[in-house]
């Protein structure tokens, strides 16, 4: 029996001491530098960089950090992860018009420890761009004579009305040269950069708000590339 516990004695001397987990944070990523917004239809696009980071005590490089970016307001938070030093960052244009945001990045070790806080920057973003448009020539004359036939005394103006295909219509007030009418005149109208046909039809409002029927359409095939020079 005493042979037997010798025995097992040895054997539990001799079990292998389970390693412990390695604890020490790596430190936080050096500066971000942001660099200027790539404008985009819908977005804006930074390039976002740091300084690498060694983790002690073997001074091997972090392998992965992690980022966290979005307005100041808290809307569009987004977050991701990767092994290099930069990250390209997409925002979008913000529905109020915010124009501050933030980004955050944390470094994270082999063994899953993470630096003790962020380091962060802030974000400019530009304003949203104007979309583009196609500029053209609109020519009419203002009536002299009434629906009966008499001579027109009371014009206040002509109301132009414009739509591109089957969207949405636009009004433009133009005033009257005279109470008589008669003049032939020119319109710069300026439309979305669209494809499509564009429809302009015009009424005539006398000094106690009466409008007129509306003038037959005049159309146009329009695109990006037929703007009036």
């Amino acid at each position: 029996m005493r042979a037997v516990l010798i025995g097992l004695a040895l054997l539990l001397v001799a079990a292998p001491v389970a390693a412990q987990r390695y604890t020490s944070p790596p430190p936080p990523p050096g500066p971000l530098t942001v660099g200027p917004p790539a404008v985009q239809p819908t977005g804006a696009l930074f390039k976002v960089t740091w300084e690498a980071v060694l983790d002690p005590p073997a001074n091997l490089p972090v392998p992965v950090y992690r980022w966290t970016a979005g307005f100041n307001d808290g809307s569009e938070l987004m977050q991701g992860a990767g092994a290099g030093s930069v990250v390209n960052l997409r925002l979008p244009y913000h529905g109020s018009g915010a124009t501050s945001g933030f980004v955050c990045v944390l470094a994270e070790d082999a063994a899953g420890n993470r630096s003790p806080g962020p380091t962060c920057a802030t974000i400019a973003m530009p304003a949203k761009p104007a979309p583009p448009t196609t500029t053209h020539t609109i020519e009419y004359q203002e009536p002299t004579r009434r629906a009966d036939g008499t001579p027109l005394q009371g014009l206040a103006s002509i109301r132009l009305y414009w739509r591109v295909d089957d969207g949405p219509e636009t009004a433009v007030t133009l005033p009257a040269s005279s109470g008589k009418g008669g003049l032939v005149r020119q319109l710069r109208l300026t439309v979305p950069n669209t494809s499509g046909t564009l429809s302009v039809t015009f009424t005539a409002v006398d000094v106690s708000g009466n409008e007129s029927a509306r003038s037959a359409p005049a159309t146009k095939t329009i695109g990006p590339s037929t703007s009036d020079k």
